[in-house]
């Protein structure tokens, strides 16, 4: 199944913020995570499937579009 993926700021990955991905079918947001090498902790990252907020065990549907935005820190 094709996977959309947008990657926010320091994910970029070669200067791209949009992939397609290609992902078996009953696939995790985790195992897409570990295929991007996205190595940030829970903590760190804001996941969002189709504009809704969500986590690494969801499983994922054809053509469902995944952002992953880095969270803001500062001090």
């Amino acid at each position: 199944m094709i996977i959309v993926v947008h990657l926010h700021t320091i994910l970029q990955q070669g200067g791209h913020n949009q992939l397609e991905v290609e992902m078996p079918v009953g696939s995790t947001i985790g195992e897409l995570m570990g295929l991007l090498n996205i190595g940030l902790s829970l903590e760190d990252i804001i996941i969002a499937v189709n504009n809704r907020t969500a986590n690494i065990d969801q499983i994922l549907q054809e053509q469902d579009v995944v952002h992953f935005i880095p969270a803001i820190s500062g001090g």
